[in-house]
């Protein structure tokens, strides 16, 4: 006879030493970045794109990168440039809607970060 669950199953969990060791980098990165706010840097994601900007500020899991919209970072996969040259949106759809005319915000997950270069 097999037991039914009322609740939804889990397909998922993350193992706790993983949790603990996720949490602390997010909080070396926030010490790390939060002395950079307002530079110039090259960030570099774990699948290998390349941006350059502006540390705006951090947020959470995030870093709020300024970026210019016809930015020549170009996309490892497709070797084509990098798909932000479009015109930006009449309005900011991310949580710190900094006004920045001429360039826009890149909010990037801080665990897919693999190096932050000052430039």
């Amino acid at each position: 006879m097999s037991a039914q669950t009322n609740g939804p199953s889990v397909i998922y969990q993350l193992h706790p030493d993983t949790a603990n060791s996720m949490q602390g980098i997010r909080e070396q990165l926030h010490q790390c970045c939060g002395k950079y706010l307002n530079h110039n840097v090259s960030v570099q994601t774990m699948d290998g794109h390349v941006f350059e900007g502006n540390i705006m500020a951090l947020d959470g899991g995030h870093l709020y990168l300024s970026v210019v919209p016809q930015s020549s970072a170009i996309d490892p996969y497709t070797g084509k440039r990098a798909l932000f040259g479009f015109p930006r949106p009449p309005f900011y759809p991310y949580v710190h809607p900094f006004y920045n005319p001429g360039r826009f915000i890149l909010p990037l997950v801080l665990y897919e970060l693999l190096a932050i270069s000052l430039l």
